[in-house]
């Protein structure tokens, strides 16, 4: 078989599939819209910074490393404003596109961290409301959502603990004190 003949063969599966569901929405088209091949993003994802335990057995004793485990993403929201259901469900995307594009990650082994300089007060009702999620402040500024398929905090840098983490709780501060 030549390169040229295999170039025919290709079935675009994506195209059979779109003219598919359309014929499935011809009864309902006064009731039902579609919008095939929609772009998810427009910008693009990217991790903020992945921490990677290269020893499973070792013991971090930071408050905020309490939760890790092997891979773990941390998703920082640089505003005074706080972080939205939409914001923190992007976190969660990108988190969970950075597991799909890294087959050697199993979720089991992953933990994600979203750094936020303004209380969450109305995402905190959202998740207990909506996802059933429940939020406890392990540490100052350390609070834990337990209930979700993974080990998720979220760090309020007002909070934390100075002493332990000097540079997390020193964003939107002035940091001109430690730099001389």
């Amino acid at each position: 078989m030549t390169a040229e003949s295999e170039a025919y063969e290709i079935i675009h599966w994506n195209k059979m599939y779109i003219l598919d569901l359309n014929t499935l929405q011809i009864d309902y088209d006064d009731d039902l819209g579609n919008k095939p091949e929609l772009q998810r993003t427009t910008e693009q994802l990217w991790v903020d910074y992945l921490i990677v335990r290269m020893r499973p057995e070792a013991v971090i004793q930071k408050q905020i490393a309490e939760i890790f485990r092997l891979d773990n993403i941390l998703d920082y929201k640089d505003t005074e404003v706080p972080l939205s259901e939409n914001e923190f469900h992007k976190s969660l995307g990108c988190f969970h596109l950075y597991m799909s594009e890294n087959e050697d990650v199993e979720i089991t082994d992953m933990t994600l961290s979203i750094v936020v300089t303004a209380y969450p007060r109305e995402l905190f009702k959202y998740l207990d409301e909506t996802l059933c999620c429940s939020v406890d402040e392990r540490y100052p500024g350390v609070f834990v959502v337990t209930g979700y398929m993974v080990p998720i905090q979220i760090l309020h840098t007002e909070k934390l603990s100075e002493e332990e983490n000097l540079w997390l709780w020193n964003l939107n501060r002035n940091l001109t004190k430690y730099l001389n």
